[in-house]
């Protein structure tokens, strides 16, 4: 049995590592003394820890994450290089369309009832979740955070050392499955237009990058505070993709009830 950690760098990329340490510092330790990347940008949180019978399931894992956050943005298994070479990126580039492509919606209008199903659900958090207007009651939780961490650094701002803020392990895990949804939501949204319009194209790919400031704080409180415009931007980018996959299962359900 091993233990696979994803683990968040500095700079936002991640690594996937099997360890045997049960301590978070001396995990890290370990990865700054194997991984030159991870001396640069030292690891600052552990995303996610499951056991796993053989050392096979690595490189698994290292694509799933690879399909989530990027070819250029995920290390470990046999992709632990700082630099992949041409080859390898190319081989993982086809190896992921092809796997996205196997997860394609066929929009033709035969089938609707599968066509429906289809979009109705979605991998979330490891396990089915049904888009509906519950998944909203996400977004109001997520923006009341943001909020929430950019009065904080406002505060800290005018009152140095006064409080440090930090977040459970239970929201910090609904932080992880909420940038999941936003990931799948993006996903399945092209399925339904060519594409969605948006300031910032690569925080659609990589929401991580602008909400990560509001809950790990790797950010100067500055920054959280000057990108507050932005993050509560791509939050409704987000929210409205959530409404067009509702509309559309709406759309579906009528049509379906009234052949």
């Amino acid at each position: 049995m091993y233990n696979l950690h994803a683990i968040l760098l500095e700079n936002d990329n991640v690594l996937i590592h099997t360890s045997s340490k049960t301590s978070n510092d001396e995990l890290f330790e370990e990865c700054k003394s194997i991984y030159d990347f991870a001396k640069t940008n030292p690891p600052k949180c552990v995303i996610e820890m499951v056991t796993v019978t053989s050392l096979l399931a690595i490189d698994y894992y290292v694509k799933q994450y690879m399909s989530y956050y990027g070819i250029d943005h995920v290390r470990g298994g046999t992709y632990s290089q700082t630099t992949l070479s041409e080859s390898q990126s190319a081989n993982l580039e086809q190896e992921l369309q092809i796997e996205a492509s196997m997860q394609q919606i066929d929009p033709s209008p035969v089938g609707s009832v599968q066509m429906l199903n289809k979009i109705k659900y979605y991998m979330y958090s490891n396990r089915q979740c049904e888009i509906s207007r519950a998944i909203l009651a996400e977004f109001d939780w997520f923006k009341e955070t943001i909020r929430f961490s950019k009065m904080a650094a406002e505060y800290t701002c005018g009152n140095p050392g006064q409080i440090q803020i930090s977040f459970s392990d239970e929201l910090l895990a609904k932080y992880e499955r909420f940038l999941v949804l936003c990931k799948k939501l993006y996903e399945k949204a092209l399925l339904l237009r060519d594409e969605i319009e948006c300031d910032y194209p690569e925080y659609l790919k990589y929401p991580r990058r602008i909400f990560d400031r509001y809950i790990y704080y790797s950010s100067s409180n500055d920054e959280v505070i000057h990108s507050y415009d932005t993050a509560m931007y791509m939050w409704g980018r987000f929210e409205y993709m959530c409404y067009i996959l509702i509309n559309k299962i709406d759309e579906l359900e009528f049509d379906i009830a009234n052949p």
